[in-house]
């Protein structure tokens, strides 16, 4: 599957290679990807950055009123190369136990109610 933001811009100008989505055909997080447009999105919604050397995390404020596989509320962290590349972890993690993997879905509606 591509997500409709890596189908808009394939190939994001001064790349050298075209983007892979990190959403597999079911909307589920794969860790096999590149630059995906929608990671990207998030990462562009963070509440904060940090980098480690090459690599990066981000962290997104999930709304209180933000229902993912019935728990509200928490933070969505990405674990990236950089500011681009592989993304190899998308979390939903909050005062819950266990993390909820972050799907396209969710992912959308997160975007949404950050006005992305």
């Amino acid at each position: 599957m591509t997500c409709k933001r890596c189908l808009a811009d394939l190939r994001p100008k001064h790349f050298g290679s075209d983007r892979k989505c990190a959403f597999d055909e079911n909307g589920n997080f794969t860790p096999d990807n590149w630059n995906c447009a929608t990671l990207g999105a998030l990462a562009n919604a963070e509440e904060i950055d940090h980098r480690f050397g090459d690599e990066s995390i981000q962290i997104c404020l999930v709304g209180e009123d933000m229902e993912h596989d019935d728990v509200c509320g928490g933070f969505i962290v990405l674990s990236r190369y950089k500011h681009r590349g592989c993304c190899s972890s998308a979390i939903h993690v909050g005062d819950f136990f266990p993390p909820k993997p972050v799907t396209l879905e969710f992912a959308e509606r997160i975007l949404a109610a950050h006005g992305r």
